[in-house]
């Protein structure tokens, strides 16, 4: 099995609901957490975003690609057709240039226990079809 990681988001987030911050929440640290733990796990690591995030990614390994998507002038109050490019970008990119078999996706503002969810993932899908 050889996962890809999809870190999907923008970089600075200003939730929504009960969790709307009027100075928004920098994914920044969590992002490069995130690649720091999953990097020696998974095949490659994309973080897909909008243009202009002015994230920098030290790639020296290859693993790490950063695809800043064009920003979409939408009206809608949760953001979900922009999570929804920035996964399936993230997700074209990787098919088609990183030879893997499983994909996980996160968010830019999650931190993620990697070791945990990469056990998990192979238990899941050891001796199973799917």
């Amino acid at each position: 099995m050889k996962i890809g990681l999809v870190i999907q988001g923008p970089i600075i987030g200003y939730g929504q609901g009960p969790n709307i911050n009027i100075n928004g929440f920098n994914a920044t640290g969590n992002i490069y957490e995130n690649i720091k733990s999953f990097s020696n796990l998974v095949e490659c690591i994309v973080i897909s975003t909008w243009e202009n995030s002015g994230l920098n990614i030290n790639n020296k390994s290859g693993k790490v690609v950063l695809i800043e998507n064009k920003n979409l002038i939408i009206k809608e109050k949760d953001s979900r057709i922009r999570q929804f490019i920035t996964s399936y970008e993230g997700a074209k990119f990787m098919k088609k240039n990183f030879n893997v078999t499983h994909l996980l996706k996160i968010r830019s503002d999650q931190l993620i226990n990697s070791k945990l969810i990469i056990n998990w993932l192979y238990k899941y899908f050891e001796n199973s079809d799917r």
